[in-house]
């Protein structure tokens, strides 16, 4: 399976590509935390075009923040793919400690290196890797 998703996404730039090597190195575990958190983010509107924090606090109306809508799918998905991620985490770890409370995942814990991912790679490059898979779906559904 390693490789395999590079050689699908193709609208792209070197910087996804580099951050999708280097999550495919990661243990399955590392995997899902990383996915937790980036569909964590689209759930409270935290992605936009400009990378705004609090996106919605904004009185912008030229502001695009991502939603599942924005690619052709219901808004809700990404709160029922929250809810499955953490239910495949739980279960992974035989434990019930992540859960899913009012839109927040609460008591995930990350080690030291998927902070470091997730700080330097994943934040910098998250409309990149939106755009391509954005770009993937639509290209798909024609």
């Amino acid at each position: 399976m390693k490789g395999e998703i590079i050689m699908y996404i193709r609208n792209t730039n070197d910087n996804v590509i580099k951050l999708f090597s280097y999550i495919e190195k990661l243990s399955d575990e590392s995997k899902l935390k990383i996915l937790i958190y980036i569909f964590n983010l689209i759930n409270n509107n935290q992605i936009n075009d400009r990378n705004e924090v609090n996106p919605d606090l904004l009185l912008n109306d030229d502001l695009k923040i991502l939603k599942f809508s924005y690619i052709g799918l219901n808004d809700n998905y990404c709160e029922i793919i929250m809810q499955y991620l953490i239910s495949v985490y739980n279960i992974m770890n035989k434990n019930n400690k992540v859960m899913y409370i009012e839109s927040n995942v609460v008591g995930l814990v990350y080690t030291e290196e998927e902070k470091i991912s997730l700080t330097r790679s994943i934040e910098k490059d998250i409309n990149n890797i939106l755009e391509s898979l954005k770009y993937e779906l639509n290209k798909n559904k024609g």
